[in-house]
């Protein structure tokens, strides 16, 4: 034994040593589509080529090589990227490779050719991260302060190519997090189109014949235009998938999970703080499409064979955009599931439609025995739909549903069951409100309703503490007093503490409120700042701490901001940076937050003591031709310490208060067209970006038109036409109204003309902006005897 003790500590150095090795050796390497500078990767001026990134000779594993990638380094994206990025190798347990989208980069193609835009494979500890400042997915987040893009320009429904996209893919492997990003127009479907194979995919995690995947993260994404926001595709001894703060909408699947065969396990499904809302663009009246296309807000299943166990959804806000046609859920579960936990979840259903199986649909038809709580769920309706179906069957043994506290107003029916053998069904003090006459609630043997009131439903032994009185909700479906919902709730503390918007929950045994929000009582003190951080100076590579306390009842929460915007997962009384560069130089504040209010505290100024670096332009403003009366923009994106100013010029004068990044000329004139600069400033220097071209176009205008004429037969004619427009105009000169072979210039000359020749001549002016035809200049020829004799 004590042989392998020593064995064991001699290892335990050398994985420590090698640590070491990488942490000394993680370096920053950038990444354009084509190499700039001296191509060193050393910064965004001499960025490295994707050819680098994809080759697999410059990835060091298992000891990190200085100049290649490995573990450790971060690989900053710059500019616009249309070559697809393949990683090569992956990280190490606190060695993790980040993906790190620079100011202003996307990823950016007419489409991925069914492929991913930045494809992990089988790589573990990897991290994409499109450089967020703040929390932007999710409801309440803030999609102005998103960075990183990847997207298909031309992919979707009637357009250029219509293939399966993907934005970030990977399989069978662990620690991957895609965060920060958004995803758009991986797949723009139109409503009603019968492509309902086509998936498009935001994030995409698979099995590739692997033991399948662990601790996938997809946190604070926005996903708009695609079949699913976020795919995880588990396979054998998979665990641990986790989406939130991501925003979803003009999806089929805001966010899905299903097994991908009988052995198929995922031990781990968590979903919240998500908003999925607006399936309308994947709706079809077509029977078959909508069989292929039941949208959902979240989908998790194990309808192969396989299991799905621990699922829990909490805080997340579901619609409103649902469709009248195949639209299934909010949240939807199914399949041989369990361990199930939904709450705390606002669901929103309006005129436009109803999920035809419930805001919250939970179908365990393998008899799990686990079954499903629903807790605290707010659902709110316009008249017809189900706010809670929950349904069973296929099992050998009997499914547990759990279904308290929850609060259904203006649906058809609150609470809907089905297939009631294979199932025990605990429903109390849920509230019911404004529901569809005589189909309050449902309770059937099989597959169809049989509706009932609320008193029946109480008398078949449910709700014994449920109420059917007006909650009194305010537009952020808080409950207001009087309320039939403030108190009237069951205390599951056991369970979770805080409401949807963090509002502590009574402690046991004190009775809760019904919904998803808590209502806040006047006793309540708004937090107040009792401990201000303090402004700091420190040198660049050193660390900083930032302290804050405050007071208030219930116990305040706290998040740290950076120049105003959410630093995510910064939510303790103390914010701490390492390893400090200039680009944490910022002003630093706490937002203390509790039910009854919120304080922010006094600004604390990080000032990191650096050289400067002069501006460079990592993205170049492109030349334009539009047409006359349109809008066009300009954008440039530049680097640099401090960060720069910019200054947008007209060929070369500068103009006037036109000092952010993009610049927009709306209802362009011919006096718009000119050269169009950018000037990145800071204290190191400044940046001139390319000239970008505006080219205005504007129709022919015939200025000088061709004169009638009568001349003798045999003399020489020439006909004159002008014509004004941008781009300058070609011509064409026609005889009679048919055109003339050659005739392309401003002269028209005939020489030695007969009475054939007589006739009405024409020019017509073209440009890429239209036509002009000139008058008519009729040529009359007569005979030499008529002259004489008419003389």
């Amino acid at each position: 034994m004590h042989y392998f003790s020593k064995r064991t500590s001699a290892f335990r150095a050398a994985v420590a040593f090698l640590s070491f090795l990488y942490i000394g050796r993680a370096e920053n390497i950038y990444i354009a589509q084509t190499a700039q500078g001296t191509g060193s990767g050393a910064d965004a001026a001499d960025a490295k080529a994707v050819s680098f990134f994809n080759a697999s000779g410059n990835w060091s594993s298992p000891a990190k090589v200085a100049g290649k990638i490995g573990p450790g380094d971060t690989v900053f994206l710059c500019g616009t990227i249309s070559t697809a990025l393949a990683v090569q190798a992956g990280g190490t347990p606190g060695n993790v490779i980040t993906v790190l989208f620079a100011n202003g980069a996307k990823m950016s193609a007419p489409t991925w050719n069914s492929q991913a835009a930045i494809d992990i494979g089988n790589n573990s500890y990897v991290t994409v991260d499109g450089g967020a400042t703040g929390i932007i997915g999710g409801h309440g987040g803030n999609p102005a302060l998103a960075n990183g893009i990847i997207e298909s320009i031309a992919n979707g429904t009637g357009l250029a190519t219509t293939n399966d996209d993907k934005g970030v893919s990977c399989h069978d492997c662990s620690n991957v997090t895609v965060k920060g990003l958004l995803f758009r127009n991986l797949y723009v479907r139109t409503a009603g189109g019968t492509d309902a194979n086509k998936s498009g995919v935001g994030f995409l995690n698979f099995w590739n014949g692997g033991a399948g995947s662990t601790n996938i993260t997809c946190t604070n994404n926005i996903f708009h235009d695609m079949s699913s926001g976020a795919f995880f595709d588990y396979a054998p001894s998979s665990a641990t998938f986790e989406m939130s703060f991501c925003t979803a909408y003009n999806t089929n699947w805001g966010g899905a999970s299903g097994d991908h065969g009988a052995s198929s396990t995922l031990n781990g499904l968590l979903v919240h703080d998500c908003y999925f809302y607006n399936w309308q663009s994947w709706s079809s009246s077509d029977a078959g499409v909508q069989a292929a296309l039941h949208h959902n807000g979240f989908y998790g299943w194990a309808e192969s064979g396989g299991a799905l166990t621990n699922v829990t959804f909490y805080n997340n806000f579901c619609g409103p955009g649902y469709t009248t046609t195949q639209a299934s859920a909010g949240l939807f579960v199914s399949g041989n599931a369990g361990g199930i936990l939904i709450y705390d979840n606002t669901l929103i259903a309006d005129s436009t439609g109803t999920p035809g199986d419930g805001l919250i649909f939970v179908w365990v038809h393998n008899g799990n025995q686990t079954g499903a709580r629903i807790y605290n769920n707010t659902m709110v309706g316009a008249g017809f739909g189900n706010g809670i179906n929950v349904y069973s069957g296929n099992g050998p043994s009997i499914t547990t549903y759990d279904v308290k506290n929850n609060l259904i107003v203006g649906m058809g029916t609150a609470i809907a069951r089905f297939n009631s053998g294979d199932s025990t069904l605990i429903a109390d003090n849920n509230l019911g409100y404004n529901l569809l006459s005589g189909q309050a609630y449902s309770n059937s043997s099989n597959a169809s309703g049989n509706f009932m009131t609320f008193a029946q439903w109480q008398s078949a032994g449910y709700d014994a503490h449920g109420s059917s009185g007006n909650p009194n909700l305010n537009g952020s479906y808080v409950p207001q007093a009087p309320s039939a919902a403030i108190g009237s709730g069951i205390n599951l503390s056991s369970f979770f503490t805080t409401d949807l918007a963090g509002s502590s929950r009574p402690p046991s045994p004190a009775a809760w409120d019904i919904g998803a929000y808590e209502h806040v009582s006047a006793s309540n003190s708004a937090p107040v700042i009792t401990t201000q951080p303090a402004s700091q100076t420190v040198a660049a590579g050193g660390s900083v701490t930032f302290t804050v306390g405050a007071s208030g009842t219930p116990a305040p929460t706290f998040q740290w901001q950076k120049g105003g915007a959410n630093i995510p997962g910064a939510t303790g009384t103390t914010f701490t940076l390492n390893n400090v560069t200039t680009a944490d130089a910022a002003t630093y504040t706490a937002v203390a937050t509790n039910s009854a209010g919120s304080a922010t505290s006094n600004s604390a100024v990080l000032t990191v003591t650096s050289t400067s670096v002069a501006p460079f332009i990592t993205a170049q403003p492109s030349g334009q031709t539009v047409a006359m009366g349109a809008s066009v923009t300009f954008v440039v994106a530049a680097s640099g310490t401090p960060a720069p100013t910019y200054q947008w010029q007209k060929n070369g004068a500068v103009i006037a208060g036109s000092t952010d990044p993009t610049f927009t000329l709306n209802g362009v004139t011919s006096a718009d067209d000119a050269t169009y600069t950018a000037v990145a400033t800071n204290n190191a220097g400044s940046a001139t970006s390319n000239g970008a071209v505006l080219t205005v176009t504007s129709p022919p205008v015939i200025t000088t038109q061709p004169a009638s004429q009568t001349v003798a037969a045999g003399a020489n004619v020439i006909f004159t036409v002008a014509a004004s427009g941008t781009p300058t105009p070609a011509y064409h000169w026609q005889k009679n109204g048919a055109a003339i072979s050659g005739a392309t210039g401003v002269t028209l000359a005939l020489s030695s003309v007969t009475t054939a020749d007589a006739a009405t001549y024409t020019a017509v002016a073209t440009n890429s902006a239209g036509t002009a035809t000139s008058n008519g200049a009729v040529l009359t020829v007569v005979s030499y005897w008529k002259i004489r004799h008419h003389h």
